[in-house]
């Protein structure tokens, strides 16, 4: 199961635009690379549950009607994976990936008691997405105004998902450099999003590590600096195309948007020759606040000497 190849500054262009094509493939993509990002996964949450989960203001009824969304998709997607059965009541799902076995009401409420697992899950949604790679987010579009509702956000990338918890577009994608013609619109694009099939778009940046959790509060236990990364070294020159490939799936029956997000790593010194020019000129073109969000003021210019000397 080798993970797929997504390069979205083939164009050598750096893009703040909602950039939505039609869904190709999964929703949840499931390759070797599992056991990481439940490890990942699993050292966050021995920190504190709530820098990675946010239910928000989610009803039980709500967060169960998501979590049988995720276990039907997850068994339509992956069935050598995930086995369902149905024993009286109650909906058993058994994961092979993590040998856990989660029990479930027909409505999609989690029994944790029923079930067999190595954690204490919070609710339904948490315990389905510890089984897959990818985060997850809900936007509720409510007339005229959208918030993003729930976050369960264990690779975060330089964000906290309780800073994001029940904001709305503006709010939550302010930081965001470039952003400004778009940020008015997160009614209009959660309508549009609504109104159509399901959709992925992708971002990137680069990195210097391969650190899926980049929260930024380290633990305790964590250098900061370390925990930190985007700190190129010309010596030792780590670096990385951190890409995100984000699906949006309307639910449009109770007007959200499942917002799923799945990480991936691509060593660009590993690149060719046309792939590094194209970081280089995305780079380039970068105006000094997309360079400062990206983290790579300080860095920029050593990255683009070093990508030139290959």
């Amino acid at each position: 199961m080798t993970q797929p190849f997504y390069f979205p500054w083939s164009d050598g262009q750096y893009k703040v635009t909602p950039g939505l094509e039609p869904l190709q493939g999964t929703v949840f993509q499931i390759d070797g690379h599992f056991d990481k990002y439940r490890r990942s996964k699993l050292k966050a949450r021995n920190d504190r549950i709530d820098k990675y989960y946010q239910p928000g203001e989610m009803t039980a009824d709500e967060k169960a009607q998501i979590a049988l969304w995720i276990l039907n998709r997850l068994v339509v997607e992956h069935p050598k994976h995930f086995h369902r059965k149905f024993v009286g009541d109650k909906v058993i799902l058994h994961s092979s990936l993590t040998n856990e076995t989660l029990a479930f009401t027909q409505k999609g409420e989690f029994q944790l008691s029923a079930s067999q697992c190595e954690l204490s899950y919070v609710d339904g949604v948490d315990a389905l997405m510890m089984q897959v790679q990818a985060d997850m987010a809900v936007w509720r579009l409510n007339g005229e105004s959208e918030c993003l509702s729930l976050i369960h956000l264990f690779s975060p990338n330089h964000w906290p998902a309780e800073a994001k918890i029940n904001k709305n577009f503006l709010r939550v994608h302010r930081p965001v450099a470039g952003m400004e013609p778009l940020l008015e619109q997160g009614v209009s694009l959660l309508k549009g999003v609504l109104h159509s099939d399901p959709v992925q778009r992708f971002a990137a940046g680069v990195a210097t590590d391969q650190r899926l959790n980049h929260h930024p509060r380290p633990p305790e236990n964590e250098d900061s600096k370390l925990w930190r990364g985007r700190d190129f070294q010309p010596d030792d020159p780590e670096l990385y195309l951190r890409v995100e490939r984000q699906v949006l799936w309307p639910m449009r029956e109770v007007k959200w948007a499942l917002f799923f997000i799945r990480t991936y790593f691509y060593n660009i010194n590993e690149f060719s020759h046309e792939q590094k020019s194209k970081v280089v000129e995305a780079i380039r073109g970068m105006s000094e606040q997309q360079l400062k969000y990206k983290g790579l003021v300080r860095s920029a210019d050593a990255i683009i000497n070093h990508l030139e000397a290959q």
